[in-house]
């Protein structure tokens, strides 16, 4: 396969990757995109490209009173629970800085979003949608402490969650799809994303939808 090929497939798996949350589904991308970095590697080294990186946050615009800040998706948590409850431990530099009404946080019985306003210069949410299980969302809460904000969602019932989302339950209950590092990297890179589509959520396939068309908007673009 061409070189450029190779490159417009890590760009397409790069892509959906800062769509996801979720950490099966990421890990699965990255190894993806390795193998073809690896091939990429092999070949004849191209120069260096200014494309974006794989960093904890994906970054648009978005007005507020401050003008235009990047709104950045958080990425990289950790969770824990007891009976009657899930915490959500996010680690923000300097949030506890911020004006208490710069934190936001919103819960449905299924989901929450967590936003954060103007924190060096950019906005900040982190939004999980399905939740394995029910939450009382006027029980849950959230502390804002030095660098990092606490969320703890009760639990509609008491017990214990496998994982925080479905996806991720149903993640456990199947094997991840697997990248065939001997078969062409365009088809790997479309079976992995099939398999994702087929067991994925509503939000999943939109997601792979929006990957899908982009990519095929880009290359009818580059035939003129």
């Amino acid at each position: 396969m061409a070189t450029d090929e190779l490159h417009l497939d890590a760009q397409e798996l790069r892509r959906l990757l800062e769509f996801t949350n979720r950490p099966n589904v990421q890990d699965q991308l990255r190894k993806a995109i390795e193998e073809i970095e690896e091939r990429l590697a092999q070949s004849k080294p191209a120069p260096a490209s200014a494309g974006p990186s794989d960093t904890d946050v994906d970054s648009s615009k978005t007005k507020s009173g401050h003008g235009f800040l990047p709104v950045a998706k958080i990425k990289t948590y950790g969770w824990d629970q007891s009976e009657k409850f899930v915490k959500l431990y996010i680690t923000l530099k300097g949030v506890h800085t911020l004006p208490k009404e710069n934190v936001v946080v919103e819960y449905t019985p299924v989901s929450f979003k967590l936003f954060v306003k103007n924190l060096n210069n950019k906005n900040m949410e982190l939004i999980i949608q399905n939740l394995a299980k029910s939450i009382d969302a006027k029980g849950s809460s959230y502390k804002v402490k030095s660098d990092e904000i606490v969320l703890s969602l009760k639990k509609a019932d008491s017990g214990s969650w496998s994982a925080l989302t479905k996806s991720e339950v149903k993640a456990k209950e199947k094997p991840p799809p697997k990248f065939n590092e001997n078969e062409d990297p365009s088809t790997g890179i479309m079976n992995i994303m099939k398999q994702m589509y087929e067991e994925g959520d509503d939000e999943m396939k939109r997601t792979i939808e929006k990957a899908w068309t982009e990519g095929r908007n880009k290359s009818a673009a580059g035939m003129y």
